[in-house]
């Protein structure tokens, strides 16, 4: 069973719509800081399932048109998108925006250093980077040089994050070098 459900302060204004299996309308542990602030300040909510759905894209649906219906009555909901899963709707702040926007500016970019050096808060700096790409890091393997990673991997079969992951982790065990 698939049902769209609203929740209720305890003054019965509806605050949130929500989709979900039978137990979903009943977990309040997985909420947005905005439903959880409500909760807070006006208590317990009542919970109330408003139809059953055979499939989810029934259920998106009808609860696409109750949050459009009530938000456009002046309901304050507390549902942070428009509805039908995921975030569609979804509009950060200008403030947010900035804040990210400053936060990853210059050496505060988590990416930043990465380029041709090791980076010693963000791994060891080995790249995705094929062949003869300026980023790519050349592996011995077998007195064999191969140009980066990835075609090391496909010379022994393995899955490239496997491969990765034995490098980074401790190259010289698994009889890798990396060349500079």
């Amino acid at each position: 069973m698939i049902c769209t459900y609203a929740h209720y302060k305890p003054d019965n204004t509806i605050f949130y719509i929500g989709i979900g299996n039978a137990k979903r309308p009943y977990d309040f542990q997985k909420r947005s800081n905005y439903w959880k602030n409500i909760v807070a300040k006006y208590g317990k909510p009542n919970v109330q399932i408003l139809a059953e759905w055979d499939t989810a894209e029934e259920a998106k649906q009808h609860e696409i048109v109750l949050i459009d219906c009530f938000k456009s009555m002046g309901y304050q909901l507390a549902n942070l998108t428009n509805g039908g899963d995921g975030c569609n709707g979804y509009r950060h702040t200008e403030e947010h925006k900035q804040k990210m926007s400053d936060r990853f500016k210059g050496d505060k970019n988590p990416m930043f250093g990465m380029v041709g050096n090791k980076n010693p808060n963000y791994g060891n700096g080995l790249k995705i980077a094929r062949g003869n790409h300026p980023l790519a890091i050349k592996v011995k393997y077998n007195n064999q040089i191969f140009d980066c990673i990835k075609d090391l991997a496909d010379y022994l079969n393995k899955p490239y994050k496997t491969l990765y992951n034995q490098i980074y982790r401790n190259a010289a065990k698994y009889g890798y070098e990396v060349l500079k």
